[in-house]
């Protein structure tokens, strides 16, 4: 069995290959950021998901059931489980 480190680390290095949009910090996000954490979001899902929405992305995927929930009526973008994304990703 792997050390979960260097699979973690391995699965981030393949997700990169495949990313479209690089995401630089910056202010818009580290507000954002500290925007989402009022509905009790940690600091690290908050800074994700300000990514995401300064990415201009349609969805942001999470197995996260708190977070999806905390999230549930999020207006720039649409929180959901990667399960039930699939059915969307085929209609597209």
């Amino acid at each position: 069995m792997q050390n979960p480190f260097i699979e973690r680390k391995n699965t981030i290095i393949e997700w990169k290959k495949i990313a479209t949009e690089k995401i630089v910090e910056n202010k818009n996000i580290i507000n954002k950021a500290s925007e989402i954490t009022r509905f009790r979001v940690k600091p690290k899902d908050a800074l994700h998901v300000a990514c995401a929405i300064e990415g201009r992305a349609e969805y942001f995927l999470t197995t996260d059931d708190k977070l999806l929930k905390k999230l549930a009526k999020a207006r720039e973008l649409i929180v959901i489980n990667p399960v039930n994304f699939i059915p969307i990703l085929e209609n597209l």
